[in-house]
């Protein structure tokens, strides 16, 4: 059984759900994408990662974007113990 989360631990996890759902619900498609440097810089300033500590579990979210040519890809990983799960395992945190 996991502790009850922080105040930041809380504000931490609503942030990962929230950049979860904004991305895996978005479609990206542009004619243009810009250079390649541009795109590196848009998929960075989108990609996140989090970690933290709770219960003697080491919760972490990490999200990767990559641009190519005309199109986005966005991938989102939640893990508990490096062990791959998805979004309700940070949601149930927030019970």
């Amino acid at each position: 059984m996991t502790r009850r989360i922080t105040t930041k631990q809380r504000g931490e996890v609503t942030q990962a759900i929230d950049h979860h759902e904004w991305l895996r619900r978005s479609y990206f498609w542009l004619s243009d994408n810009g250079n390649q440097r541009q795109r590196d810089w848009r998929a960075g300033k989108l990609s996140y990662s989090m970690q933290f500590r709770n219960g003697g579990h080491v919760y972490r979210y990490s999200s990767s974007v990559t641009m190519k040519r005309s199109s986005t890809y966005y991938r989102g990983e939640f893990t508990r113990d490096g062990v791959r799960g998805d979004v309700r395992l940070f949601k149930k945190l927030l019970v």
